[in-house]
């Protein structure tokens, strides 16, 4: 029995044991979960962001994972260069045994301008967290009134957590940019085992994240923002590409900057060297002032499709930035523009 036990518990959350991260669509509103050097890279003084995403309800217990996260950049050693800090906290519950995890970390980037225009940059950053993991052995469905469990703490682990990146980007012409950016998560390859703290074998597998992007303006109204994203995991790889399309009003209401991005990506895996489609994945973002809202919705397409009636799952994101120029709430002062100035570094729109 046993056995039994421990083979059903790989069965319903095998992914989870088996070193898999939580997922997201909307990757770059989630920039702690892609590279730690994008902290602090945004248009303004600080940044608040709120995710969540609901998968998989069509096919089993649905999976839910929200995010929220805060970073702040301050003045640097120098003109050239800037400090940025963060933190954020998250919490999945997935499957039919409840399976939860639960993250807080923190982490710094320095970011070092090249040019005098402060348009070509190199960021570093580091990320050190603490996470914790559980289920629920009363949802377990066994031939036995006892279980493998009853009695112990052996439905539960915590562990550290670290990961570093870097990222490079220049700005091309005015809101024209280049970026690529590398980050490894999970360096000190945390032990994931419920049985034993010693088990080597159980290692959370390192994810290696490479990602580029660009944004290229059309013309005056519309701006392409593509970007591809390649992630492995132990014997997992993950690739995404698609883009945004954003078109600004030219006309500004009430002195209010307004923009619309629609979005559609491709997202395929492979495992054991075969590559296969998992999902079509489209994008909605209104940008309106300093608030930015995206609702991203997964159609599936994987061999899972006829099960799941092709639903993946809906995801939202709201980003809020404080001391944006983009800000139509204050009219900043000249003097005070030319302040901030001196610490400023063009970034791009991710």
């Amino acid at each position: 029995m046993k056995a039994l036990q421990l083979l059903l518990i790989c069965l319903v959350f095998g992914l989870s044991l088996n070193a898999q991260d939580i997922h997201f669509s909307h990757i770059h509103a989630s920039p702690f979960h892609l590279n730690p050097a994008l902290t602090g890279i945004f248009e303004g003084d600080m940044r608040l962001i709120a995710n969540y995403r609901n998968q998989w309800r069509s096919v089993t217990a649905d999976y839910k994972t929200m995010m929220a996260s805060a970073d702040m950049k301050i003045g640097g050693f120098n003109k050239n260069s800037i400090i940025g800090f963060g933190a954020h906290v998250n919490a999945d519950v997935a499957g039919d045994l409840d399976f939860t995890t639960q993250s807080a970390a923190l982490s710094a980037s320095f970011m070092q301008a090249f040019d005098r225009q402060r348009s070509h940059i190199l960021a570093g950053g580091i990320q050190v967290g603490r996470v914790s993991a559980r289920f629920d052995p009363s949802k377990m469905q066994t031939y036995e009134e006892e279980t493998f469990f009853d009695g112990s703490d052996r439905n539960r682990i915590a562990y550290y957590d670290m990961a570093a990146g870097l990222l490079w980007y220049k700005r091309i012409r005015k809101q024209q940019f280049l970026y690529f950016g590398a980050s490894v998560f999970h360096l000190n390859n945390p032990v994931v085992s419920f049985f034993d703290e010693e088990d080597v074998e159980n290692i959370l597998y390192r994810r290696y994240v490479v990602h580029t992007g660009a944004n290229i303006a059309l013309n005056k109204w519309y701006t392409l923002v593509p970007n591809i994203i390649f992630m492995q995991q132990g014997p997992h790889q993950q690739l995404t590409l698609g883009s945004f399309v954003r078109y600004n009003n030219p006309s500004k209401i009430k002195k209010a900057n307004v923009s619309l991005m629609l979005g559609g990506w491709i997202r395929a895996f492979a495992l054991e060297e075969r590559l296969s489609a998992d999902a079509v994945v489209g994008a909605l973002r209104i940008d309106y002032q300093n608030l930015v809202l995206t609702f991203t919705y997964d159609v599936n397409i994987s061999t899972l499709a006829p099960v799941s009636y092709g639903q993946g799952g809906p995801e939202f994101s709201l980003i809020y930035l404080i001391g944006s120029e983009l800000s139509g709430f204050k009219r900043k002062k000249p003097r005070d523009i030319e302040k901030k100035r001196k610490h400023k570094i063009a970034c791009p729109v991710f």
